[in-house]
């Protein structure tokens, strides 16, 4: 789906974007590892942004169409 934003963590090495078909997926921008994964967030519909915690790299906090703020632990997959 269309990718409505997109976070980093203060270091640059993960990336998360966040999608018109409501995922939620984390990139390892190491330069040995172009992993991905998709986290799942439990919103209903598009997800329309994502930020990386400011002090935690194991936290984004979503907002989506569905009118919902969710505080999603990327580590253990988890809202």
């Amino acid at each position: 789906g269309r990718v409505w934003d997109v976070s980093s963590t203060r270091e640059g090495d993960l990336l998360a974007s966040v999608s018109a078909d409501a995922s939620l997926r984390v990139w390892s921008l190491m330069e040995d590892s172009k992993a991905v994964r998709t986290v799942p967030t439990s919103h209903v519909g598009d997800i329309s942004s994502v930020s990386f915690h400011p002090e935690s790299r194991a936290h984004v906090v979503t907002a989506g169409h569905d009118q919902t703020v969710r505080l999603v632990d990327v580590e253990r997959e988890t809202v």
